[in-house]
């Protein structure tokens, strides 16, 4: 199960990352943009935000978001 979480994940991250500059990291702003086109609420976008990093100048690599996403142990 925890493999085909982490294959979703993946998924997700390289979705949200193509959808960005495509440069194999995330930004806060690439993921800020995306939350935006769909219309994800504004507490949740700072939620999601907060989760991926504290720092704004920051990015995350793919294996980073995976950590971070399955701490969350959030279901997609």
């Amino acid at each position: 199960m925890a493999t085909l979480q982490a294959d979703r994940w993946r998924a997700l991250y390289h979705e949200l990352d193509v959808a960005g500059d495509g440069d194999g990291r995330l930004s806060r702003d690439e993921v800020s943009q995306r939350l935006s086109e769909l219309d994800a609420p504004e507490r949740e976008a700072d939620s999601i935000l907060r989760a991926l990093s504290t720092d704004p100048g920051d990015t995350v690599g793919v294996e980073q978001f995976l950590r971070r996403a399955q701490r969350l142990q959030s279901p997609l």
